[in-house]
């Protein structure tokens, strides 16, 4: 009995050993490469956006992503993890295991969830904003009227796409659409700009 009880201690302590090189491993690899040092092609493909605008957010949510752990990943890692899951829509994993990020499907995670209340609590107010004033509607208003294509009375013009997605574990079926595929309805309001 004692054997058994031996041989499973040793088991799970060569699982932690290997769990811990891993974790080695995937810092090494992200201390040696800069995503930044991408070619600008590549970068946008991997990300979908530019450097710049990846630096400007990165900046503008800085002080909304303290590093819990000296040893934890960088700010700029964390932000690239997240736009790399937004624009590809791959699972956590495969985002994780990215050339670039080299990070733990649970680290994935946890970037996801604070890069994202860091966008709602710093750009989500001085972005994304309906006309509240009369003042602002009837502007609202004098802009379509004046667009190429002219809509009178609108304030806003409101569209919606289906974002296709994993099915989810719960309630699974109320994610199916019209075509049998499992997605997201995304509906986004955009102001007349010429």
């Amino acid at each position: 009995m004692a054997e058994y009880y031996l041989g499973w201690e040793l088991l799970e302590l060569e699982e932690r050993v290997r769990i811990l090189e891993r974790r080695v491993e995937r810092k090494i690899l992200r201390d040696t490469q800069n995503p930044y040092d991408l070619p600008i092609n590549e970068f946008m493909n991997t990300f979908r956006i530019s450097p710049e605008l990846a630096m400007d957010l990165t900046n503008s949510i800085r002080d909304s992503l303290k590093r819990e752990r000296s040893s934890g990943l960088p700010v700029e890692i964390q932000v690239l993890v997240v736009v790399n899951f937004y624009a590809k829509g791959s699972y956590q994993r495969a985002t994780g295991d990215n050339f670039i990020a080299n990070v733990s499907q649970s680290s994935v995670s946890r970037c996801i969830h604070s890069v994202t209340n860091a966008i709602n609590q710093k750009l989500l107010r001085p972005w994304v904003r309906f006309p509240m004033t009369a003042i602002e509607r009837d502007n609202a208003r004098e802009k379509f009227l004046n667009a190429p294509q002219i809509f009178e009375g609108a304030i806003g013009a409101i569209d919606c796409t289906h974002v296709n997605i994993i099915a989810p574990k719960n309630h699974e079926e109320a994610y199916v659409n019209h075509h049998g595929n499992h997605s997201l309805n995304v509906q986004a309001v955009s102001r007349c700009k010429k």
